[in-house]
């Protein structure tokens, strides 16, 4: 099987669609560039230069050097140590006066001269070097190993690296100072940090209702006072009844109007001064462009301009219809606005004034960034008190006056401050299981690297490790694997240098134990991303515990087999929950589980399958297509293949029991039932018109409903029912239409903990994220919100 090029078309059509209609230059720009990834997957498929869905996908290139990688794990044959020569690079070839275009493989070799290794030294033993690839660190280990009398080991690198010295850069990245290796992290460094407050822009509700206020309702304000110079008499106003309110329409569907005529007495120069605001209008216009009401031809600005501007070459001939409506819309005008310079006009126009009177967000974050410039820019603010103090005058001219920072721009610098993963996501500065993976080998990356003694070798290592956590995962094919680490030629050739002990070890258990805890505590509604899961598979390697945690499987690239951890996994699961609310509420098989064999390495070799009928030879695997009992002709449709995945969670939990269980985690499940319950309810609360998003609802509420059933089966019956209570207390709090919608997910859950099947339409109904079919929850809630419209 093999990956089919029509994905890397679609891609390329969206940004292209993109770069030519998206109104934002910056999202056009990032389009382009998103383009032409897309245009290099495509060429490379078509010429046959790499092959998508392999572990090494471009041919002569081996599996350690990095590639650019775009989403659904498309390779693009760019690698991210080559590419256009870097500053650093540019730098070093101006001090070897050598011209600019010398190439990668001269630093590489200089490197090796005595000069480059005695440069290469210095780093290794002071610090001052980055590595932002793994590639980087490479001849770091060579000097290493050589000053360790080692050379063997160093000329098995040097073999294996050599060949790429022309495209690749296996030399770091020199820095000013060492980096840190606390225990505090950040989610940014300064210089990210600067970079997002200098891109910051303002809400476009915001802004369009300033520019209404500041340039367009004083311009109405212009062209309402020159019409009431021309009338004789009361100024015109909707007629009032005896409480001073207007009077509704009368049977025409018309305001009554009262007082007198416009443009019955014209004052000398009036015509002119019509033209000239007219004129004013246009330039304005050129200039202000967010806000659409102006050229709305129902709006009154637009229609009593409209109207001056057709009556200015004869006014005395304008026909009474359009008299009689340039009178009706001063009138509603002066009813809403009130006369000029009276109370109701002067609060109403200082209210308006005082709304968009504050700076803007994004003047207010390019002077936080401007504070930033003396801060080191590649590591996180220890201290941010200083910066989120009120900016003053001096520093923005129009700032009120002791006003603070608003939360936006405080919850970007939290992002970029060092603090302790339980403290950031306490913070809400990490907000998914993806945003703490994000930043979790910053803290991996030492407890890998302490097995390793020798303090220049464990920087190095850290920094190895830290950068490969950042490469992107690779569309894989035929149950192949990703690169691991270990793979890395320059990380082998240490392993005689590591010394597993028993605080090592336990550093890891610890670890692991932890941030599962932090994450299955605040995150238990989502099910553990891939990331986060290959981080916790290598702090259980280095524990010594053999953990089965399994990744989420995409449903377009599912080969229709589960490996042999999987089984193992579901045998830890079914240990766990036999007998339990889950086994009843899902009718999972773990009888048949238990029973299974897992196979052998050697017999685990994934056989051919049959796409049509849905078989596999692998027990575990069958078992998940018999439970998703799908249709002979919807076999192989992703969604199809999203029911047998969802089947295989079931079994397995996606990870709980391997966590939770094995490492007796001090969750508490009936908090993070709760949390689930309530998370389910908001993300259902939010409708959306477009199919392709409630899928996506549905799939996910779906995920979080199964980990609340996890949690919840770890409680006794009297909990199960007193959450039951509460689960039905929140949701009373809630719209009519969406206690209808989620109803029949309570009597599933009701039936299930008396021992029945959740499964009994139309009142009760067992909830499953993917289906072939339309899925009865938006059926529901397409039900619902008809009906709201009816009444």
């Amino acid at each position: 099987m093999q990956a089919n090029s029509g994905y890397a078309a679609g891609q390329l059509g969206k940004a292209l669609k993109a770069v030519e209609s998206h109104a934002d230059l910056a999202v056009r720009e990032r389009a382009m560039a998103k383009a032409g990834q897309w245009r290099a997957v495509l060429q490379g498929m078509a010429a046959g230069a790499f092959e998508v869905g392999s572990r090494q996908p471009a041919k002569g290139v081996p599996v350690w050097a990095t590639p650019e990688v775009v989403t659904g794990g498309f390779v693009t044959g760019n690698l991210l140590a080559g590419g256009p020569m870097l500053e650093h690079e540019q730098a070093i070839l101006k001090a070897l006066e050598l011209a600019p275009d010398s190439g990668r493989a001269i630093i590489n070799e200089f490197f090796l001269s005595v000069h480059g290794l005695t440069m290469l030294s210095e780093w290794l033993w002071n610090g001052r070097y980055e590595i932002t690839v793994p590639e980087e660190g490479a001849l770091l280990v060579v000097v290493w190993l050589m000053q360790q009398d080692q050379p063997d080991a160093a000329a098995k690198v040097l073999h294996e690296i050599s060949p790429f010295f022309d495209r690749l850069r296996f030399y770091p990245v020199p820095s000013d100072k060492a980096r840190s290796s606390s225990a505090e992290v950040s989610v940014q460094t300064t210089g990210e940090l600067v970079t997002a407050l200098n891109g910051m822009s303002e809400h476009k509700g915001y802004m369009v209702q300033r520019e209404m206020i500041t340039v367009w309702i004083p311009m109405m304000d212009r062209l309402v006072g020159l019409v009431l110079e021309t009338v004789q008499g009361e100024a015109p106003d909707l007629a009032r009844g005896g409480d001073g309110l207007p009077v509704p329409v009368n049977a025409d569907g018309r305001f009554p109007v009262v007082g007198g005529w416009p443009l019955q007495s014209i004052p000398q120069r009036w015509e002119t001064r019509v033209s000239e605001l007219l004129e004013d209008y246009e330039v304005l216009r050129r200039a202000h462009q967010k806000c659409a009401k102006p050229d709305r031809r129902d709006d009154n600005f637009y229609q009593l301009r409209e109207l001056l501007r057709r009556a200015l070459p004869d006014i005395g001939n304008l026909p009474r219809r359009e008299l009689g409506l340039i009178r009706l819309i001063v009138a509603r005008y002066l009813a809403k606005h009130g006369q000029p310079g009276s109370a109701q006009r002067l609060r109403l126009r200082r209210e308006q004034a005082q709304s968009v009177a504050l700076s803007l967000h994004s003047d207010l974050a390019k002077v936080i960034a401007r504070r930033l410039a003396d801060f080191p820019q590649d590591a996180g603010l220890t201290d941010t008190s200083s910066l989120m103090a009120p900016v003053t005058p001096e520093e923005l001219p129009d700032v009120v006056q002791g006003s603070s920072l608003p939360e936006s721009i405080v919850w970007k610098v939290g992002r970029a401050r060092c603090d302790t993963l339980d403290n950031l996501v306490s913070k809400r500065v990490l907000t998914s299981g993806d945003s703490l993976a994000l930043v979790l080998p910053k803290v991996t990356a030492e407890i890998h690297a302490a097995e390793i003694k020798d303090d220049a070798l464990r920087r190095v290592q850290a920094d190895v490790y830290r950068a490969f956590r950042k490469r992107r995962s690779l569309l894989l094919l035929n149950l192949e694997s990703q690169i691991r680490i270990e793979e890395l030629p320059w990380v082998a050739v240490i392993e005689p240098w590591r010394s597993k002990t028993e605080d090592t070890r336990q550093a890891a258990v610890s670890a692991l134990r932890d941030i599962a805890s932090t994450a299955l505590t605040a995150f238990p509604q989502a099910i553990l991303p891939n990331r986060l899961v290959r981080e916790f598979s290598g702090l259980a390697r280095q524990a010594g515990l053999d953990l089965p945690l399994v990744e989420e499987i995409a449903s377009d690239i599912f080969m229709g087999e589960f490996g042999p951890k999987f089984l193992h996994a579901a045998k830890a699961a079914a240990g766990e929950l036999q007998g339990t609310l889950y086994h009843f509420y899902y009718n999972a098989d773990f009888d048949n589980v238990l029973a299974m064999e897992v196979p052998s390495p050697e017999t685990a070799r994934r056989s051919w399958w049959n796409l049509a009928m849905g078989t596999s030879q692998d027990p575990f695997s069958q078992l998940c297509w018999k439970r998703a009992k799908i249709d002979n002709s919807k076999a192989g449709h992703p969604a199809a293949n999203g029911m047998v995945i969802e089947q295989q969670q079931i079994l397995t939990t996606q990870n709980l029991s391997v966590l939770i269980e094995t490492l007796n985690l001090p969750v508490d499940r009936e908090a993070a039932a709760i949390r689930c319950w309530l998370w389910i309810i908001r993300r259902l609360r939010q409708r959306s018109g477009n199919h392709h998003a409630r899928l996506i609802m549905v799939k996910n509420a779906a995920y979080a409903w199964r980990q609340m059933i996890y949690f919840l089966s770890g409680l006794t019956q009297n909990a199960q029912r007193e959450f039951l209570y509460r689960a039905g207390l929140f949701l009373s709090f809630e719209p009519n239409s969406l206690q209808e919608v989620l109803q029949p997910l309570i009597a599933g859950l009701q039936r299930a903990m008396k021992g029945q099947c959740p499964e009994s339409p139309p009142d009760s109904h067992l909830l499953l994220g993917w289906t072939t079919g339309r899925h009865w929850l938006i059926g529901r809630i397409i039900a619902e919100t008809e009906r709201q419209k009816t009444e």
